[in-house]
């Protein structure tokens, strides 16, 4: 298999090497594994430098958030065979904004008049990543050497704190990097308070939840033994008359033996889970990067960290050193101590926790990166 990719980046360098002597780098060239950060800052490049070429390449993981795309801007496929495609746009930018990690990045030769910039789809870390990531210990020297390439392609990190940039320094060998402080495009939404109460009447409609009744969000991060470790007939039987308790899966994980009712519904997959932040009383996650946005909501709602398996994840994916402080919230390993956080809610100082991770969370970052991006 390593053979394989080697062949493969060695393929798409020779193409890039050749094309490179007949462009010119003059394009904003955004790449999209998510698309919440690059959909709006391209929008906001069209409608104020018309006269700069935009292009967005995008895997098929950024579908939903391309259908907000202005039509105007060029798209295009960028995963599998299709990167080959993407080639020609990638040597001729002049900037290029990255939102994950692309290996084949590490195969496209480096220029100085071309600058790479990383807007991470998250503005915080529970889980390590990167070469901290403990999944990747037992990789190939040549991996290792293959992830490093892709490292030091980019050149800066969009971040919305010096907390942040310090996790890039250690997990994406980023601590030389230029750090752009203007906060993750997708914040700027928690600043529009016309739009924050409009979906929260949207989804309490929906779901028929009325003023007197909690709503409660579950949202655990993805593992590989694809379960719902919460005891849902515990809280059923506790809580049935007095709340209602929404489960937003991850998306590669399945529905299993999952049934609706009355007090249980299921999110689409499709839903982006943004959209319920506002209209949530208690938010219940675990090692997401969850409440690094939910903390920037104008009324914050009670969050809480079922953590059950915090030893058997930390070994397995990896977890901040001090990821306990990180939590804005009480940690609970059972479905009962969740079912007493449901009854007796509890406050956190928001304020605090934002100066350490939203510092530079103004509600402007689509205005001052896309101002970067076309100077």
């Amino acid at each position: 298999m390593g053979v394989v990719k080697e062949l493969y980046m060695f393929i798409i360098r020779v193409y890039a090497l050749f094309l490179e002597r007949v462009s010119q780098r003059n394009k904003i060239v955004f790449i999209a594994s998510f698309g919440d950060n690059c959909v709006p800052v391209a929008n906001e490049l069209y409608k104020r430098f018309p006269q700069r070429q935009v292009i967005v390449l995008y895997e098929s993981s950024a579908t939903v958030a391309l259908k907000e795309l202005n039509p105007s801007i060029r798209s295009m496929r960028c995963d599998g065979w299709h990167i080959f495609y993407c080639v020609p746009s990638l040597v001729s930018a002049q900037k290029i904004v990255i939102d994950n990690y692309f290996a084949f990045l590490g195969a496209l030769p480096k220029r100085a008049t071309c600058e790479c910039i990383q807007v991470w789809h998250a503005n915080g870390a529970i889980k390590t990543f990167g070469s901290e990531n403990k999944a990747n210990v037992n990789r190939s020297l040549a991996d290792k050497q293959r992830f490093a390439k892709v490292y030091d392609y980019t050149d800066s990190y969009v971040v919305g704190s010096d907390q942040m940039m310090a996790i890039f320094g250690r997990s994406l060998a980023a601590t030389s990097k230029k750090k752009l402080p203007f906060g993750l495009p997708r914040t700027d939404a928690y600043f529009d308070l016309e739009k924050m109460s409009d979906l929260k009447k949207k989804i309490r409609a929906r779901y028929q939840v009325s003023s007197t009744k909690k709503l409660l969000l579950y949202a655990p991060t993805y593992r590989n033994n694809n379960e719902i470790a919460l005891d849902i007939d515990l809280l059923r039987q506790e809580h049935q008359h007095q709340a209602l308790l929404l489960i937003k899966l991850h998306p590669r994980v399945a529905q299993g033996n999952l049934i609706e009712d009355d007090f249980v519904k299921i999110v689409p997959v499709s839903d982006d889970i943004r959209t319920y932040y506002p209209a949530a009383d208690l938010i219940i996650s675990d090692y997401s990067s969850i409440p690094f946005e939910v903390s920037l909501l104008a009324k914050v709602p009670q969050m809480l960290f079922y953590c059950y398996d915090q030893q058997e994840y930390d070994s397995l994916q990896g977890l901040q050193p001090s990821w306990k402080k990180m939590l804005p919230g009480k940690i609970v390993t059972t479905t009962a101590q969740v079912s007493r956080a449901i009854a007796i809610p509890e406050t956190f100082d928001f304020q605090s926790y934002n100066q350490r991770w939203n510092q530079y969370t103004v509600g402007e970052a689509v205005s001052k990166l896309s101002t970067y991006l076309a100077s």
